[in-house]
């Protein structure tokens, strides 16, 4: 599996999809991650939307946050992206066969 692009909007989304449910996961909310990562709470949902890009010191923070290395981050959202890829995949697959 090959890494990301930096511009990958897909990447970006997944990215920031990781970043919600892992939060949600240790029940950690909005206002807690967004103090942690000294950003609003407006600033930090952006970031879980995709609608704006972290630093790599908030990237940094999150991760202390979340109790987990960088670099497993990344590779759970490179899953979570392969894994709306494949229902993507799917979805279209089923779409062609109904045609039929």
């Amino acid at each position: 599996m090959k890494g990301p692009r930096l511009s990958d909007p897909d990447f970006d989304r997944a990215f920031g999809q990781t970043i919600c449910l892992m939060r949600k996961l240790r029940n950690i909310t909005l206002e807690e991650m967004a103090a942690t990562v000294e950003v609003t709470p407006s600033a930090m949902s952006r970031i879980e939307n995709a609608r704006t890009k972290p630093t790599v010191v908030h990237l940094r923070k999150i991760a202390r946050k979340l109790k987990v290395p960088g670099s497993t981050l990344m590779k759970l959202t490179e899953e979570v992206l392969e894994g709306l890829k494949d229902i993507a995949t799917h979805s279209t697959q089923e779409e062609s066969d109904n045609e039929d």
